[in-house]
């Protein structure tokens, strides 16, 4: 069975991908971001695991072999804060000290007050630190609504994927599916990991005992009913 991780960056799709690896003893291969998939290596390898970022350079007919789908859908607002973050990780600034501290009391005092400080101001300071020219917000909001238009043409075109919230994902306190598994992926176990936010792009290791565990717990059908899946799937 081969399986299929789409989403836009930030949304977790790294850390669903390995959930599903190391939850799965079946897989044989794992794609890491193709853009492209040979067909006739794809049929020489029926328990592929790939996972997809979605942009104008993905060529997605190429995966529409994949068996199952999983698209994953997170609020775009909670992603751009998540793309903002993630960014300071190569920023040409982390060596001087006293810039260091001027983005963490931002950030901070953001944490603490979220309305005490905007985004923009936040944009600002991040590209005054770094020496950056500054861009004007709706080009920040031209690029997201780009984004948004590449997973709307996605989902239609991939219209028996399961659509898989990255809010049940993490943790929350009343966790809840978008909508019901379709039954196109009603054996594929999707599990809710109190760490899935933090997971490195590397295997999962400790946590790996855990997701297997999660991996035999009983899914919601299409119809809403429990079906259980076999431990010899889950070893």
């Amino acid at each position: 069975m081969r399986i299929l991780i789409a989403g836009l960056a930030k949304t977790g799709t790294t850390a669903l991908l390995y959930l599903l690896k190391n939850s799965l003893p079946s897989v044989d291969e794992v794609l890491f971001e193709p853009k492209t998939c040979d067909a006739d290596w794809l049929a020489g390898h029926p328990n592929a695991l790939a996972k997809v970022i979605l942009d104008k350079q993905l060529r997605v007919a190429d995966f529409m072999a994949f068996e199952r789908k999983i698209t994953i859908v997170r609020d775009p607002r909670d992603r751009l804060i998540s793309a903002l973050l993630y960014g300071q990780f190569h920023a040409n600034y982390l060596f001087d000290d006293d810039k260091v501290a001027l983005v963490r009391q931002c950030l901070e005092r953001k944490e603490q007050d979220p309305a005490a400080v905007s985004l923009t101001e936040i944009l600002q300071l991040l590209r005054r630190v770094s020496g950056a020219p500054a861009i004007a917000n709706h080009r920040h909001l031209a690029r997201l609504a780009a984004h948004l238009e590449v997973f709307d043409s996605y989902c239609a075109a991939t219209p028996d994927a399961l659509l898989y919230r990255y809010e049940d994902l993490v943790p929350l306190p009343r966790p809840r599916a978008l909508r019901p598994p379709c039954r196109s992926v009603a054996r594929c176990r999707l599990p809710h990991p109190r760490t899935a936010h933090r997971l490195p792009a590397t295997p999962l290791g400790r946590h790996a005992t855990w997701a297997r565990s999660r991996a035999r717990s009983p899914i919601p059908s299409r119809a809403g009913r429990w079906v259980a899946i076999p431990r010899s799937r889950c070893r």
